[in-house]
């Protein structure tokens, strides 16, 4: 099923990283939010930064605009600091920056097939491009979440309201949903999203796939010499031939695998760690493709022809040693209605807790306004 991509009027907010937060009285200042001068050299510089990412309305960006949106985060800021009951929520904290790093990786795939990601080349690459201290892009971050969170608590009831929801009452609907063209469609039930999308629900061929991985590469993706690799080789093998053997996958995975984030990774089917666990692999898509550059066209195709339950031969990809075990795996198919329901239920719940956190954004913002000392020295940008 299409995904429906939401750009949250938080991420507008705080979307570029580089703004400084610190107290700036030079001569071009262009706006004061109580105690808190932004300048015009830093109007600029926010502008020149967020006129070469797309707009989420398509329109594009004006000074005028970015300048509300600095005077918006502002007031957010300092309101967050004054809400003492907020406590950082780490996981959440953590996963926008998993995503901030996925992110990254995308880009630099796209530069280098044979990129692989490094923690210090992140830290690097951040610290030159928003130009801050990677600590300063850590605690933007948490000022993210922290305004989530906030918007959030305030929006309490009305979100615990959708989570109740199921949807199969007459009052449940019409619900509206995003369509490609930038407008919305009307739908008066589950079924009648169903049948008027149904080719959003076709599951391309999958399996579900596991691994036990040793590099053959050193950190700066060259390869290693070879006695390096003769120690490897003997690695692996000793891994499949205890395999074969019948001893525990999961143990040997633990014990033998170089690849950290599948060795610890949590099923997010079981919600325990299961060693190795790579998630499902599409023939056809964005994952496919990257999969095939991970572990080589060859060797996911020949994946592909695999019996579920089974284990690889040792196959040598772009950048080491795999042995692969096929969780699961199934042919393409269209998901029946029942199947779907679920999934549709939970893209309703999730527009309408969106809809819900940009009105009480919107609300929280023009309170804040009302009640905030905003001066401005050029008349041109007043809202």
């Amino acid at each position: 099923m299409k995904k429906f991509i939401f750009i949250s009027i938080i991420l507008i907010i705080f979307s570029t990283l580089s703004y400084s937060a610190r107290l700036n009285v030079g001569k071009d200042k262009i706006a004061k939010v109580n105690n808190h001068v932004i300048t015009l050299r830093e109007l600029e510089k926010r502008y020149n930064e967020m006129s070469k990412m797309p707009s989420p309305d398509g329109k594009p960006f004006t000074k005028k605009g970015i300048l509300q949106s600095m005077i918006d985060e502002t007031l957010l800021r300092e309101e967050i600091r004054k809400a003492t009951y907020l406590v950082l929520n780490e996981e959440e904290y953590n996963n926008m920056l998993k995503q901030y790093k996925m992110l990254y990786s995308q880009q630099m795939l796209k530069q280098n097939s044979g990129f692989t990601f490094n923690e210090d080349e992140f830290k690097k690459y951040v610290e030159q491009e928003a130009k801050i201290t990677y600590e300063k892009f850590e605690e933007r971050i948490k000022e993210q979440v922290l305004v989530k969170q906030y918007i959030m608590k305030k929006a309490e009831k009305k979100l615990q309201a959708i989570r109740g929801k199921n949807y199969s009452s007459k009052a449940d609907f019409p619900i509206y949903v995003p369509n490609a063209k930038g407008g919305v469609e009307k739908y008066s039930s589950i079924e009648d999203f169903y049948d008027r999308n149904i080719t959003d629900f076709v599951v391309p061929k999958f399996i579900e796939l596991k691994h036990i991985f040793v590099s053959l590469v050193g950190p700066d993706i060259k390869p290693l010499p070879d006695y390096e690799k003769k120690i490897k080789t003997k690695k692996i093998n000793d891994a499949h031939k205890r395999l074969m053997k019948g001893e525990s996958f999961n143990e040997l995975c633990e014990l033998y695998s170089e690849d950290p984030e599948s060795r610890d990774q949590i099923n997010p089917k079981t919600k325990k760690i299961d060693r190795g666990y790579l998630g499902l692999i599409y023939k056809s898509g964005e994952i496919s493709a990257m999969a095939k550059k991970q572990f080589g066209e060859e060797n996911f195709n020949y994946i592909f022809e695999m019996k579920k339950k089974n284990y690889s031969k040792i196959l040598e990809g772009p950048f080491g040693y795999h042995i692969f075990y096929i969780v699961d795996k199934k042919s393409q198919y269209i998901m029946p209605l029942e199947e779907a329901k679920q999934q549709i239920v939970e893209m309703f719940k999730y527009l309408g807790s969106t809809k819900i956190l940009e009105d009480e954004l919107i609300t929280t913002l023009k309170t804040l306004k009302d009640k905030a000392s905003i001066v401005y020295y050029d008349n041109e940008y007043k809202d």
